[in-house]
């Protein structure tokens, strides 16, 4: 995908990050996980 390469300045953080997976795989629904990085000036 062209938009992905690496983490730019003005993302998430890693707090944030972890305060929403842990509300999403809170949901019975969730059976698995994919995180990548969205450069959008790409």
């Amino acid at each position: 995908m062209p938009a992905v390469d690496y983490r730019m300045p003005g993302g998430l953080s890693f707090e944030e990050l972890t305060e929403v997976l842990q509300v999403l795989m809170t949901s019975p629904k969730a059976i698995g996980l994919e995180i990548t990085i969205f450069n959008p000036s790409l």
